[in-house]
Protein backbone atom coordinates (compact mmCIF):
# COMPACT_ATOMS: atom_id res chain seq x y z
CA UNK A 1 0.00 0.00 0.00
CA UNK A 2 2.98 2.43 0.22
CA UNK A 3 3.06 3.26 4.00
CA UNK A 4 6.26 5.22 4.04
CA UNK A 5 5.75 6.05 8.16
CA UNK A 6 3.01 5.37 10.89
CA UNK A 7 2.85 6.13 14.45
CA UNK A 8 -0.46 4.08 16.29
CA UNK A 9 -2.07 5.62 19.15
CA UNK A 10 -4.55 3.24 21.41
CA UNK A 11 -7.39 4.62 22.95
CA UNK A 12 -9.24 3.96 25.99
CA UNK A 13 -10.00 -0.50 26.00
CA UNK A 14 -13.72 -1.03 26.54
CA UNK A 15 -13.47 -4.97 27.35
CA UNK A 16 -11.22 -6.67 25.36
CA UNK A 17 -11.65 -4.15 22.68
CA UNK A 18 -9.36 -1.71 21.64
CA UNK A 19 -9.51 1.66 19.90
CA UNK A 20 -7.16 3.25 18.20
CA UNK A 21 -6.22 5.45 15.17
CA UNK A 22 -3.68 5.73 12.62
CA UNK A 23 -1.32 8.84 11.36
CA UNK A 24 0.30 7.52 8.60
CA UNK A 25 2.19 8.65 5.66
CA UNK A 26 1.49 7.04 2.08
CA UNK A 27 4.37 7.65 -0.34
CA UNK A 28 4.04 6.51 -3.93
CA UNK A 29 6.26 7.43 -7.45
CA UNK A 30 7.59 10.31 -5.18
CA UNK A 31 4.12 11.52 -3.93
CA UNK A 32 3.52 11.11 -0.12
CA UNK A 33 0.50 12.36 1.14
CA UNK A 34 -0.79 12.05 4.74
CA UNK A 35 -3.05 8.98 5.71
CA UNK A 36 -5.07 9.22 9.04
CA UNK A 37 -8.11 6.74 10.23
CA UNK A 38 -9.41 5.07 13.02
CA UNK A 39 -9.97 1.45 13.69
CA UNK A 40 -10.26 -1.09 16.89
CA UNK A 41 -8.88 -4.24 17.70
CA UNK A 42 -10.17 -7.32 19.60
CA UNK A 43 -8.10 -8.55 22.48
CA UNK A 44 -7.97 -12.82 22.85
CA UNK A 45 -5.97 -15.26 25.33
CA UNK A 46 -3.17 -17.27 23.81
CA UNK A 47 -5.64 -21.17 23.85
CA UNK A 48 -1.96 -22.67 24.86
CA UNK A 49 0.13 -19.79 26.33
CA UNK A 50 -2.76 -17.72 28.29
CA UNK A 51 -1.16 -14.54 26.47
CA UNK A 52 -3.07 -11.91 25.64
CA UNK A 53 -2.61 -11.67 21.66
CA UNK A 54 -4.92 -9.35 19.00
CA UNK A 55 -7.02 -11.42 17.60
CA UNK A 56 -6.37 -10.34 14.00
CA UNK A 57 -9.28 -9.68 11.15
CA UNK A 58 -9.10 -7.47 8.07
CA UNK A 59 -10.95 -4.76 9.77
CA UNK A 60 -8.28 -4.51 12.03
CA UNK A 61 -5.72 -2.87 9.22
CA UNK A 62 -8.53 -0.79 8.15
CA UNK A 63 -12.51 -0.65 8.87
CA UNK A 64 -13.74 -1.15 5.54
CA UNK A 65 -10.91 -3.95 5.07
CA UNK A 66 -13.36 -7.42 4.24
CA UNK A 67 -11.59 -11.13 4.10
CA UNK A 68 -10.01 -11.56 1.16
CA UNK A 69 -9.95 -7.64 -0.29
CA UNK A 70 -6.46 -5.98 -0.56
CA UNK A 71 -5.31 -2.10 -0.22
CA UNK A 72 -3.83 -1.14 -3.04
CA UNK A 73 -1.76 2.32 -4.08
CA UNK A 74 -1.26 2.83 -7.41
CA UNK A 75 -2.58 4.61 -10.81
CA UNK A 76 -6.21 4.29 -10.39
CA UNK A 77 -8.39 1.49 -12.41
CA UNK A 78 -11.01 3.82 -13.91
CA UNK A 79 -11.02 8.04 -13.67
CA UNK A 80 -13.07 9.94 -11.33
CA UNK A 81 -16.23 11.18 -12.42
CA UNK A 82 -18.54 14.17 -11.65
CA UNK A 83 -21.86 12.80 -11.11
CA UNK A 84 -24.74 15.02 -12.36
CA UNK A 85 -28.50 14.90 -11.84
CA UNK A 86 -30.63 14.41 -14.63
CA UNK A 87 -31.03 18.20 -15.11
CA UNK A 88 -27.26 18.03 -14.83
CA UNK A 89 -26.63 19.77 -11.47
CA UNK A 90 -24.04 18.59 -9.45
CA UNK A 91 -24.40 15.92 -6.61
CA UNK A 92 -20.89 16.26 -4.78
CA UNK A 93 -20.78 13.47 -1.87
CA UNK A 94 -19.97 15.93 0.41
CA UNK A 95 -23.42 17.60 0.53
CA UNK A 96 -24.95 13.68 -0.86
CA UNK A 97 -23.58 11.14 1.58
CA UNK A 98 -25.35 8.52 0.69
CA UNK A 99 -24.57 8.38 -2.71
CA UNK A 100 -20.94 7.65 -2.15
CA UNK A 101 -21.51 3.78 -2.12
CA UNK A 102 -23.59 4.67 -5.65
CA UNK A 103 -21.10 7.07 -7.06
CA UNK A 104 -17.83 4.45 -6.76
CA UNK A 105 -19.75 1.79 -8.37
CA UNK A 106 -20.81 4.01 -11.13
CA UNK A 107 -16.86 5.34 -11.57
CA UNK A 108 -15.85 1.34 -11.27
CA UNK A 109 -18.17 0.43 -14.20
CA UNK A 110 -18.73 3.80 -16.25
CA UNK A 111 -15.53 6.19 -15.49
CA UNK A 112 -13.54 4.90 -18.66
CA UNK A 113 -16.18 6.09 -20.46
CA UNK A 114 -17.05 9.40 -19.11
CA UNK A 115 -13.81 11.45 -20.76
CA UNK A 116 -11.91 11.43 -17.65
CA UNK A 117 -7.98 10.34 -16.83
CA UNK A 118 -7.59 8.72 -13.51
CA UNK A 119 -5.15 9.95 -10.76
CA UNK A 120 -2.95 8.02 -7.97
CA UNK A 121 -4.94 6.62 -4.83
CA UNK A 122 -5.07 4.20 -2.42
CA UNK A 123 -7.83 1.81 -2.55
CA UNK A 124 -9.53 -1.38 -1.32
CA UNK A 125 -10.08 -4.19 -3.97
CA UNK A 126 -11.78 -6.83 -3.91
CA UNK A 127 -10.70 -10.44 -4.02
CA UNK A 128 -11.87 -10.81 -7.79
CA UNK A 129 -9.80 -7.53 -8.65
CA UNK A 130 -12.46 -4.73 -8.98
CA UNK A 131 -12.03 -1.81 -6.50
CA UNK A 132 -14.54 -1.22 -3.89
CA UNK A 133 -13.87 2.10 -1.74
CA UNK A 134 -11.30 4.97 -2.10
CA UNK A 135 -9.45 6.19 0.91
CA UNK A 136 -6.72 8.69 -0.10
CA UNK A 137 -6.42 10.49 -2.99
CA UNK A 138 -2.36 11.64 -3.70
CA UNK A 139 -2.55 13.02 -7.40
CA UNK A 140 -6.48 13.61 -7.96
CA UNK A 141 -7.06 12.50 -11.87
CA UNK A 142 -9.37 14.45 -14.33
CA UNK A 143 -13.13 13.96 -13.75
CA UNK A 144 -15.08 12.70 -16.59
CA UNK A 145 -19.13 13.74 -16.04
CA UNK A 146 -21.76 11.49 -15.45
CA UNK A 147 -25.34 11.98 -15.89
CA UNK A 148 -27.72 10.29 -13.63
CA UNK A 149 -31.89 10.01 -12.87
CA UNK A 150 -31.26 11.76 -9.53
CA UNK A 151 -32.74 14.35 -9.00
CA UNK A 152 -30.89 16.77 -6.56
CA UNK A 153 -34.05 18.03 -4.49
CA UNK A 154 -35.87 14.62 -3.74
CA UNK A 155 -32.06 13.25 -2.89
CA UNK A 156 -31.79 16.08 -0.25
CA UNK A 157 -35.33 15.42 0.45
CA UNK A 158 -34.35 11.67 0.62
CA UNK A 159 -31.20 12.33 3.16
CA UNK A 160 -33.27 14.30 5.57
CA UNK A 161 -35.60 11.91 5.69
CA UNK A 162 -33.68 9.04 6.67
CA UNK A 163 -31.68 11.31 9.14
CA UNK A 164 -34.30 10.72 11.44
CA UNK A 165 -34.41 7.17 12.28
CA UNK A 166 -31.15 5.07 13.69
CA UNK A 167 -31.29 2.57 10.75
CA UNK A 168 -33.21 4.02 7.27
CA UNK A 169 -33.22 3.05 3.24
CA UNK A 170 -35.17 5.04 0.50
CA UNK A 171 -35.36 5.20 -2.75
CA UNK A 172 -38.01 6.85 -4.82
CA UNK A 173 -38.68 6.02 -8.57
CA UNK A 174 -40.86 7.87 -11.06
CA UNK A 175 -43.35 6.01 -12.46
CA UNK A 176 -43.79 7.35 -15.26
CA UNK A 177 -40.26 6.60 -16.98
CA UNK A 178 -38.45 4.36 -14.21
CA UNK A 179 -36.03 6.68 -13.26
CA UNK A 180 -35.04 6.52 -9.80
CA UNK A 181 -34.69 9.81 -8.38
CA UNK A 182 -33.29 9.43 -5.31
CA UNK A 183 -31.54 6.77 -2.72
CA UNK A 184 -30.54 7.01 0.90
CA UNK A 185 -29.50 5.10 3.63
CA UNK A 186 -28.51 6.18 7.44
CA UNK A 187 -26.07 4.83 8.07
CA UNK A 188 -24.78 6.73 5.10
CA UNK A 189 -21.70 5.13 4.29
CA UNK A 190 -20.29 1.30 3.63
CA UNK A 191 -23.26 -0.87 2.68
CA UNK A 192 -26.42 0.74 -0.20
CA UNK A 193 -29.25 -1.21 2.06
CA UNK A 194 -31.83 0.36 -0.02
CA UNK A 195 -30.37 -1.18 -3.47
CA UNK A 196 -28.62 -4.05 -1.78
CA UNK A 197 -30.79 -4.90 1.22
CA UNK A 198 -32.66 -7.93 1.89
CA UNK A 199 -35.29 -7.47 4.51
CA UNK A 200 -38.94 -9.11 4.77
CA UNK A 201 -41.54 -6.14 2.78
CA UNK A 202 -44.18 -7.03 5.82
CA UNK A 203 -47.01 -5.53 5.02
CA UNK A 204 -46.32 -3.97 2.01
CA UNK A 205 -46.21 -7.17 0.53
CA UNK A 206 -50.24 -6.95 0.37
CA UNK A 207 -49.95 -4.77 -2.75
CA UNK A 208 -48.89 -7.66 -4.96
CA UNK A 209 -51.05 -10.12 -2.48
CA UNK A 210 -53.91 -7.98 -3.46
CA UNK A 211 -53.43 -8.05 -7.50
CA UNK A 212 -52.71 -11.99 -7.06
CA UNK A 213 -56.70 -11.84 -5.34
CA UNK A 214 -58.03 -9.95 -8.41
CA UNK A 215 -55.50 -11.49 -10.98
CA UNK A 216 -57.91 -14.87 -10.00
CA UNK A 217 -60.76 -13.95 -9.43
CA UNK A 218 -60.57 -14.23 -5.70
CA UNK A 219 -62.19 -10.94 -4.67
CA UNK A 220 -62.10 -7.53 -6.43
CA UNK A 221 -61.87 -3.41 -5.18
CA UNK A 222 -65.24 -3.55 -3.54
CA UNK A 223 -66.23 -7.50 -2.81
CA UNK A 224 -67.16 -8.10 0.46
CA UNK A 225 -64.16 -9.65 2.33
CA UNK A 226 -63.40 -11.65 5.77
CA UNK A 227 -61.68 -10.20 8.85
CA UNK A 228 -61.56 -11.99 11.78
CA UNK A 229 -59.17 -11.50 14.44
CA UNK A 230 -57.19 -14.25 13.79
CA UNK A 231 -57.37 -17.48 11.63
CA UNK A 232 -55.64 -20.88 11.08
CA UNK A 233 -53.41 -22.25 8.77
CA UNK A 234 -51.54 -25.41 8.50
CA UNK A 235 -51.27 -25.59 11.94
CA UNK A 236 -50.04 -21.80 12.66
CA UNK A 237 -52.05 -19.17 14.11
CA UNK A 238 -51.87 -15.63 12.45
CA UNK A 239 -53.71 -12.22 13.96
CA UNK A 240 -54.01 -8.87 13.14
CA UNK A 241 -52.55 -6.11 15.27
CA UNK A 242 -54.07 -5.88 18.80
CA UNK A 243 -56.27 -8.86 17.30
CA UNK A 244 -58.83 -5.83 15.96
CA UNK A 245 -61.41 -7.14 13.84
CA UNK A 246 -63.77 -5.08 10.47
CA UNK A 247 -65.94 -6.07 8.08
CA UNK A 248 -66.18 -4.77 4.56
CA UNK A 249 -64.52 -4.94 1.33
CA UNK A 250 -61.05 -6.04 0.12
CA UNK A 251 -60.63 -1.66 -0.07
CA UNK A 252 -60.87 -1.65 3.34
CA UNK A 253 -58.83 -4.95 4.49
CA UNK A 254 -56.18 -2.90 2.41
CA UNK A 255 -56.33 0.02 4.30
CA UNK A 256 -56.45 -1.16 7.60
CA UNK A 257 -53.88 -3.81 6.54
CA UNK A 258 -56.43 -7.14 7.85
CA UNK A 259 -53.60 -9.93 8.18
CA UNK A 260 -56.30 -12.47 8.26
CA UNK A 261 -58.48 -11.38 5.05
CA UNK A 262 -55.10 -11.85 3.08
CA UNK A 263 -54.28 -14.99 4.56
CA UNK A 264 -58.22 -16.59 3.90
CA UNK A 265 -57.43 -15.90 0.13
CA UNK A 266 -55.16 -19.42 0.55
CA UNK A 267 -58.21 -21.58 0.37
CA UNK A 268 -60.09 -20.48 -3.25
CA UNK A 269 -56.45 -20.50 -4.29
CA UNK A 270 -55.84 -24.18 -3.10
CA UNK A 271 -58.87 -25.16 -4.94
CA UNK A 272 -56.95 -24.01 -8.45
CA UNK A 273 -54.09 -25.48 -7.29
CA UNK A 274 -51.61 -22.29 -7.51
CA UNK A 275 -51.97 -21.13 -3.96
CA UNK A 276 -47.82 -21.67 -3.29
CA UNK A 277 -46.75 -20.36 -6.85
CA UNK A 278 -49.34 -17.50 -7.64
CA UNK A 279 -47.89 -14.75 -5.28
CA UNK A 280 -44.23 -15.27 -6.51
CA UNK A 281 -45.74 -15.72 -10.61
CA UNK A 282 -47.86 -12.39 -10.09
CA UNK A 283 -44.74 -10.66 -8.95
CA UNK A 284 -42.33 -11.42 -11.33
CA UNK A 285 -45.03 -11.03 -14.55
CA UNK A 286 -46.72 -7.87 -13.88
CA UNK A 287 -44.15 -6.01 -11.20
CA UNK A 288 -41.01 -7.80 -12.58
CA UNK A 289 -40.16 -8.86 -8.89
CA UNK A 290 -37.47 -12.02 -9.48
CA UNK A 291 -36.36 -11.05 -12.60
CA UNK A 292 -32.73 -9.46 -13.18
CA UNK A 293 -32.74 -6.03 -12.98
CA UNK A 294 -30.04 -3.86 -15.43
CA UNK A 295 -30.20 -0.42 -13.41
CA UNK A 296 -26.09 0.69 -13.66
CA UNK A 297 -25.38 -0.92 -10.29
CA UNK A 298 -25.23 -3.74 -8.47
CA UNK A 299 -28.94 -4.81 -6.87
CA UNK A 300 -30.78 -7.38 -5.11
CA UNK A 301 -34.26 -7.69 -7.45
CA UNK A 302 -36.41 -8.97 -4.82
CA UNK A 303 -37.26 -12.64 -4.08
CA UNK A 304 -40.62 -14.25 -3.82
CA UNK A 305 -40.22 -18.25 -3.94
CA UNK A 306 -42.42 -20.88 -4.07
CA UNK A 307 -43.46 -22.02 -0.78
CA UNK A 308 -45.49 -24.56 1.05
CA UNK A 309 -47.68 -24.61 4.42
CA UNK A 310 -48.10 -22.29 6.91
CA UNK A 311 -44.90 -20.43 4.98
CA UNK A 312 -47.51 -19.58 2.37
CA UNK A 313 -49.47 -17.73 4.90
CA UNK A 314 -46.71 -15.64 5.81
CA UNK A 315 -45.95 -14.85 2.47
CA UNK A 316 -49.30 -13.51 1.45
CA UNK A 317 -48.11 -10.75 4.23
CA UNK A 318 -44.95 -10.50 3.58
CA UNK A 319 -43.09 -12.67 5.50
CA UNK A 320 -41.78 -16.05 5.27
CA UNK A 321 -38.76 -16.23 3.02
CA UNK A 322 -39.99 -13.23 0.50
CA UNK A 323 -36.92 -10.57 0.50
CA UNK A 324 -36.90 -7.00 -0.78
CA UNK A 325 -35.44 -3.56 -0.44
CA UNK A 326 -36.68 -0.27 -0.76
CA UNK A 327 -35.98 0.05 -3.91
CA UNK A 328 -37.59 -2.88 -4.98
CA UNK A 329 -41.03 -1.72 -3.03
CA UNK A 330 -40.27 1.56 -4.32
CA UNK A 331 -40.50 0.12 -8.03
CA UNK A 332 -44.17 -1.83 -6.87
CA UNK A 333 -45.68 1.35 -6.00
CA UNK A 334 -44.62 2.96 -9.47
CA UNK A 335 -45.83 -0.28 -11.05
CA UNK A 336 -49.73 0.70 -9.10
CA UNK A 337 -49.61 4.31 -10.03
CA UNK A 338 -48.11 3.70 -13.74
CA UNK A 339 -50.31 0.83 -14.70
CA UNK A 340 -47.51 -0.90 -15.88
CA UNK A 341 -44.16 -2.23 -14.76
CA UNK A 342 -41.22 -0.29 -15.69
CA UNK A 343 -37.47 -1.22 -14.55
CA UNK A 344 -35.63 1.22 -12.26
CA UNK A 345 -32.95 2.97 -13.99
CA UNK A 346 -29.79 4.97 -12.80
CA UNK A 347 -27.84 5.87 -15.85
CA UNK A 348 -29.29 6.11 -19.49
CA UNK A 349 -29.73 3.02 -20.82
CA UNK A 350 -27.92 4.12 -24.27
CA UNK A 351 -24.10 4.40 -22.06
CA UNK A 352 -23.92 0.48 -21.80
CA UNK A 353 -26.37 -0.67 -24.30
CA UNK A 354 -27.96 -3.37 -21.62
CA UNK A 355 -30.91 -4.52 -21.71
Amino acid sequence: VGVSEAKITPGTPTGAVVPFTVEATVTYDGVSKPWTYTSKLGVVRGESTGRPLVRWTPTVLHPKLTAGATLRTGTAKAPPVKALDHKGVALPPEKYPSLVPVLDALRQRYGGKAGGTPGVETWIESANGTPVSTLLVLAAGKPGELRTTIDAGVQAAAEKAVKEFPTAAVAAVEPSTGAIRAVANNPASGFNTAFQGKQAPGSTMKIVTGAMMMRYGVARPDSPVECPSSVLWDGTRFENLSGFSTKGDLTNAFAMSCNTAFIKAITPLKDKGVHNTALGDTARKWFGIGELWSVGVQTEDGSVPESSGSETAASYIGQGRITMNALNMASVSATVKNGGFLQPYLVPRDLDGRE
